[in-house]
């Protein structure tokens, strides 16, 4: 994960989050942490749907879901939508109640915090643990094709809304 300055890794957001990083997660975050997975999920449903309606336009209509899910994965006018897969399937798998280790509240805040960049633009969301310009490309791309479906698509920007509301604030630049 990513660390901040003379911080444990939870990028400053343990306390916000409802206890110290390396606490066991609190119900009230894994509830947090559960919203946000479910509108994360409800966003990319927006996306997708604004994407496949792009696609249909230039390439014909798509025939079936399993045609569409084979889209999704491999072909590359669905690639940036990766970032937001990731992120939402990180979530899922951090909340599975088999998770081992268990998730603490210093892992809940970066997670949060990764989910607010992405959402946001930095590309420290979308490059981390990766290196080298094919990450910046990554990061770019995914924040031009996301701002372009926010200024396209009504429902996408209600369902970013959505998600933007449940996250905590970003921390103070030092």
């Amino acid at each position: 994960m990513r660390e901040g300055p003379g911080d444990d890794g939870t990028g400053g957001a343990g306390a916000a989050s409802g206890g110290s990083a390396g606490d066991a997660l609190s119900d009230a975050t894994r509830g947090r942490l559960e919203e946000v997975r479910r509108g994360l999920l409800g966003l990319h449903g927006g996306l997708l749907d604004s994407e496949r309606r792009a696609y249909e336009q230039v390439y014909g209509r798509i025939g079936s879901s399993g045609e569409l899910l084979q889209l999704v994965l491999h072909h590359s006018w669905f690639a940036w939508l990766r970032p937001v897969s990731a992120l939402a399937a990180r979530l899922e798998e951090r909340l599975a109640s088999r998770a081992d280790p268990a998730p603490t509240e210093g892992e809940a805040a970066a997670l949060l915090a990764q989910v607010r960049d992405l959402l946001r633009g930095s590309s420290d969301a979308t490059a981390e643990g990766a290196e080298g310009s094919a990450a910046a490309a990554a990061a770019t791309a995914f924040g031009e094709r996301y701002r372009l479906a926010l200024q396209q698509d009504p429902d996408v920007i209600l369902a970013h809304a959505g998600v933007m509301r449940l996250l905590p604030p970003p921390e103070p630049a030092p």
